[in-house]
């Protein structure tokens, strides 16, 4: 996974302009806890840090994000410089698919774990319960003082029909059937506001039994699937003439291509 996401590099900045992720970015904030002043984030998978980023501006007081890709951890840090977040985003190379257990030396747990396009990564039961017990693990328990730790994550939503097709500047196809699921090629649509060419990359879209399980094996509980149904107003108009031809509102409320998945600590 590593290379593919070294290949793309700077690159995958591009993908925060394409229409899905205004999508994303909503239904992923309506998910979180009401009220997350002052706590402590863990972004898994972060990428070059787009919702550690977005973490802080709603109000979390200090976000870690880690991310196996080296290219992806350097823009991240160099957009967190720019920004003025040195002192409130911390980003680290690190692949969060292997076991690795608390990540603060402090052995100090986090209130919330995100993962954004994380566990997709995952292509069978064995590695996804190792993703979600780095997640356990990085999460206050249910006996500290405020309860137990949340995970908020996006999946490719495993209640849907195969997420073939062009939807709002991506085109996710299935190229292969695994034990648990499927594997996908997904495609970028040309950003209309960067000229870059398409970004490509695989993943997986695992049955919703095998999250129910492995989730629950990891210590995890309130295990649920929110399909999206939040669209901001206004979200279209830094698209106008790009939508054209790549799905519309209607069509994505039927069968949306992501879920947001919500657990807490046990």
């Amino acid at each position: 996974m590593s290379t593919q996401y070294d290949d793309i590099g700077s690159r995958f900045q591009t993908m925060k302009q394409i229409p899905i992720v205004a999508l994303e970015e909503a239904n992923l904030r309506a998910a979180l806890p009401s009220s997350f002043t002052d706590k402590t984030v863990l972004d898994l998978a972060c990428g070059t840090g787009r919702y550690a980023e977005l973490l802080i501006s709603w109000g979390a007081q200090r976000a870690v994000g880690l991310d196996i890709s080296s290219e992806m951890v350097s823009v991240a840090r160099e957009i967190s410089s720019k920004a003025g977040m040195q002192g409130k985003i911390e980003y680290r190379v690190q692949d969060c698919a292997k076991p690795m257990g608390p990540i603060l030396d402090s052995g100090e747990r986090f209130d919330l774990v995100t993962g954004s396009w994380f566990l997709n990564y995952a292509s069978n039961y064995a590695e996804l319960l190792a993703m979600f017990q780095n997640v356990s693990a990085n999460l206050k328990s249910s006996v500290h003082p405020d309860g137990g730790g949340i995970f908020v994550g996006i999946v490719p939503n495993p209640l849907d029909a195969p997420p073939i097709g062009q939807r709002f500047g991506i085109h996710a196809e299935r190229i292969a059937k695994v034990e648990d699921g499927y594997r996908i090629r997904v495609t970028t649509i040309d950003s209309h506001a960067s000229g870059e060419a398409p970004i490509v990359f695989e993943n997986y879209q695992l049955r919703e039994e095998v999250y129910l399980k492995a989730a629950k094996e990891a210590g995890m509980v309130d295990v649920e699937f929110k399909i999206p149904n939040i669209i901001p107003e206004g979200w279209k108009e830094p698209y106008e003439g790009y939508l054209d031809g790549i799905g519309e509102v209607p069509g994505w409320r039927q069968a949306p291509n992501f879920a947001v998945l919500v657990a807490r600590k046990g």
